[in-house]
């Protein structure tokens, strides 16, 4: 049994969500907290996009549906956090992107 067997399965602006659905968000919140909390300390602005941001405004929080979370910052923004989070960042995490892996082709 995990540690979220709590989390019973219910109805949010009338979908069906899953434990597992709400185990994934859970942990995508945590990691958007991760994220501001490091924008805060260095001064990066940050935006919500896509889909995360339209079930911010439309959902009051995730599209039911969705799996994922969508943060933009300008370039020159994203150099600072890419520079200067992995310094800040606490153990266990990591930046995945083009330049800290020669095998990633995502440009995102």
């Amino acid at each position: 049994m995990n540690n979220m067997s709590y989390i019973s399965n219910h109805i949010h602006n009338g979908h069906l969500i899953s434990n597992l659905r709400r185990e994934v968000w859970d942990i995508e919140l945590d990691m958007l907290d991760l994220v501001v909390n490091i924008c805060d300390k260095i001064g990066v602005k940050y935006y919500l996009d896509a889909g995360t941001l339209l079930g911010a405004v439309r959902h009051q929080g995730f599209i039911p549906w969705d799996d994922d979370m969508d943060v933009c910052m300008k370039r020159e923004d994203y150099n600072r956090f890419n520079r200067m989070a992995k310094d800040i960042m606490p153990c266990g995490y990591d930046i995945y992107n083009i330049y800290s892996d020669e095998n990633n082709d995502n440009m995102l």
